[in-house]
């Protein structure tokens, strides 16, 4: 099988082999059987979202990820998930969704129904992050204080919608067949960062209109980047002439 650049989802630029990323498993939700699907969705999260904390590394070429940098919370995604194989054999399995379960089952694993991945620039993360912090400060110290109060109080179970429903809901979802694994989460002083990351990401993917998708352009190695040239600049242009039209 060849290799292809991912897509950015925040950016939609192409990301080349090598390349420091921020890589996510989503969970389909249920929204698209919804009578109203077809209408458009009000929130980031209501197509596709996020299962637990990101994963950062190396785009590997091939759609996934390598030289994780964070494997503690790679492998707790896969207890979670109950999969038998690796983190990186769980990305081949949602990879490989369009097979039988019988092909599957051929390689060692059953099929992620339901499940996909998506991935992002890591400069383009961390501005995002940046910008929300510096944009919405009292909501940053906020869920910075609520997440201090999970970790010193270790009130895990009765105490999850306080932080915030994106980052609970899909976090308790995914994880609630598994009570060590959501406790690890939410009371490590390894893991309470990210939380708070994530959960200003999440913001800020509501802020730019950005939904959680899997990518466009799989497969593809397009290296044309003046059309992307062009249209920053068109964008520039459009928010200095309307920046007194926004609400802040």
């Amino acid at each position: 099988m060849g290799c292809w650049n991912g897509t950015c989802g925040i950016t939609n630029l192409p990301i080349h082999h090598g390349e420091d990323i921020v890589f996510y498993i989503l969970q389909e939700n249920s929204f698209r059987e919804s009578p109203g699907f077809g209408t458009g969705i009000c929130y980031s999260d209501e197509l596709f979202s996020p299962l637990g904390l990101p994963i950062y590394g190396k785009y590997d070429d091939y759609g996934g990820i390598e030289k994780i940098q964070n494997p503690r919370i790679a492998e707790t995604i896969v207890r979670a998930a109950r999969f038998t194989g690796s983190f990186e054999d769980m990305v081949s399995s949602i990879g490989d969704n369009h097979r039988s379960d019988d092909n599957l089952a051929a390689l060692g694993w059953t099929a992620l129904r339901g499940y996909t991945v998506t991935m992002f620039h890591r400069f383009a993360v961390d501005l995002i992050v940046e910008q929300v912090k510096t944009e919405q400060k009292d909501t940053y110290k906020r869920y910075e204080e609520e997440i201090q109060l999970h970790l010193d109080h270790l009130k895990l179970k009765d105490e999850l919608s306080s932080l915030g429903h994106s980052l609970v809901s899909s976090l308790h979802r995914f994880f609630r067949n598994s009570d060590s694994t959501l406790e690890f989460l939410f009371d490590s002083e390894e893991t309470a960062p990210e939380i708070l990351r994530h959960k200003i990401f999440d913001i800020g993917m509501n802020c730019i209109r950005k939904p959680w998708m899997p990518q466009a352009g799989a497969g593809s190695q397009n290296e044309g980047l003046s059309m992307y040239r062009n249209l920053a600049k068109a964008v520039i242009d459009y928010t200095n002439r309307n920046e007194d039209l926004c609400d802040y």
